[in-house]
């Protein structure tokens, strides 16, 4: 029972934290000139966490990023290509470019899926409900945990690899149209 509370006090620790984080990124942002901001992709992601004590969620994702795609060169090359491909000569992406990269989402979102920011989250279930056998009752604290959820073998092929193109002409984003049961 205390493990569990401590498991519990902890996830809603790092929950607090997000939120601070969150609002610090969106605080950064609101100071910022507008239009597109004079460095390249790599020092604009950089800036959101430079020189920010605080920003460790968001700096800590773009290392991750880094260390995925120095470990696959095959998935750099193609990201570097699709960047080449749609930004031509810019040296900057855009909001606008965003939609035309579809490689360079998937990179994102599996680099968020193999190391979330956040292992564990809350819900509170808003009426009585029946989950394999169990009866749920309104207003339980539902914890769910992300981290096994994303690397659960019955959801995902290869759960603890790099693998962009799962995310790539899926039905789903995060569950590529399976349903957990």
């Amino acid at each position: 029972m205390a493990s569990l509370l401590l498991a519990t006090v902890a996830s809603f620790g790092l929950i607090l934290i997000s939120v601070y984080v969150f609002q610090l990124i969106n605080d950064f942002r609101r100071r910022l000139p507008p239009g597109p901001l004079p460095l390249p992709l790599v020092g604009n992601l950089l800036s959101i966490s430079g020189g920010n004590p605080h920003s460790d969620t968001s700096s800590t994702t773009v290392e991750w990023a880094m260390v995925e795609l120095l470990q696959s060169r095959k998935v750099m090359k193609k990201v570097k290509g699709e960047l080449r491909e749609v930004l031509g000569m810019k040296m900057q992406v855009e909001e606008s470019d965003i939609g035309q990269l579809p490689y360079l989402q998937a990179v994102v979102k599996e680099v968020l899926r193999l190391h979330s920011p956040v292992a564990m989250t809350f819900y509170r279930a808003e009426s009585t409900v029946q989950v394999q056998g169990y009866t749920i009752p309104e207003g339980t604290t539902i914890i769910l945990n992300i981290w096994a959820v994303h690397r659960n073998a019955d959801i995902w092929d290869e759960p603890d690899k790099f693998k962009p193109e799962r995310f790539i002409n899926s039905e789903s984003d995060f569950f590529q149209g399976k349903i957990v049961s």
